[in-house]
């Protein structure tokens, strides 16, 4: 099997392996680890950002109002029958652009300044938006200025602290950077993205049998493995429509592919356990729909 193939295929194997150990020891739940390892993944990729090749279009606008569309439109349809399903539908549609997503277009023969810019304007702006939409969206959250205030005060922390300290490190050790192996931050990243889903599972579990509703929660997380392959391909399937179709790969996976990481930490702070699963299960189906691309591309270059 070809390394990278291989590679894509045995990324899904460690997150079930992860979701598996955390939701059989609740015990290992950490929502402190889930936040730092977030800052120190979007450190990492806003250190190797370079403003410079990014490469605006038109499209990024529609990619940018559906990334809002495919989160709030499937929270309002299912809220009437079941909110805990509707509250992942809404964690899991909003993720904005992985920054891999420009790493695998790439690699697929796509523009990666392409799927940069996406990447950028998606995971700047959408976290803007969230203290105006979260008061729409939740009783809990009162619809005021310091209510806004305050989500925009976590939503600052999260990821203008990694995008400042990841700037200036590129801006100041650019040259140094180069010399650093991209197999280092791809590994680390991804140790870092499994222990966080050892947490959030361990979250969930933990939150599921401490509460009397348990049983019913239990059924959602089915609802949500679901619904999480639902958005999948309406994500993936859109963005392979959208115009121009020379950027039809571009578009696919700047908004099928996304940053559940950033979602995940969002949905424990402004959400709850159950929620954080929506954007947890939908990465296992992004990677299974890169690894299935992966395979017809090895193949089709072969030839």
């Amino acid at each position: 099997m070809n390394a990278s193939l291989r590679k894509a295929v045995g990324k899904p194997a460690w997150i079930v392996l992860a979701l598996g150990i955390g939701a059989a020891f609740p015990q290992l739940k950490c929502n402190a680890v889930v936040s730092v390892s977030l800052m120190l993944m979007l450190t990492m990729n806003f250190m190797r950002l370079d403003f410079q090749r990014m490469r605006p279009h038109p499209t990024h606008a529609i990619l940018l109002v559906l990334n809002i569309l495919f989160a709030i439109g499937p929270f309002f349809l299912l809220r009437p029958l079941n909110p805990a399903l509707a509250e992942a539908a809404f964690w899991t549609g909003i993720a904005p652009t992985a920054i891999s997503a420009a790493v695998f277009t790439g690699f697929l023969g796509g523009s990666e300044s392409y799927v940069l810019t996406s990447f950028l304007f998606s995971n700047l702006l959408i976290p803007m938006m969230l203290p105006f939409l979260l008061p729409l969206l939740s009783p809990d959250v009162e619809f005021s200025l310091s209510a806004i205030l305050d989500i925009a005060r976590g939503i600052v922390k999260l990821v203008g602290v990694p995008l400042f300290i990841g700037q200036a490190i590129h801006w100041l050790g650019e040259s140094r950077l180069k010399r650093v192996p991209p197999q280092f931050f791809s590994a680390t990243t991804f140790v870092l993205w499994v222990a966080m889903l050892l947490c959030i599972a361990a979250n969930a579990s933990d939150f599921i049998r401490s509460h009397e509703e348990g049983q019913g929660h239990g059924r959602a997380v089915v609802g949500i493995a679901l619904m999480g392959a639902a958005l999948a391909v309406l994500n993936f399937g859109v963005g392979s429509l959208l115009p121009p179709k020379s950027f039809k790969q571009e578009n696919c996976q700047s908004l099928g592919q996304k940053n559940t990481s950033l979602a995940i930490c969002l949905a424990l702070a402004y959400g709850s356990p159950i929620a954080a699963l929506g954007p947890t299960f939908y990465v296992f189906y992004h990677n299974i729909w890169n690894a299935i691309q992966l395979f017809f591309h090895i193949r089709k270059t072969a030839k």
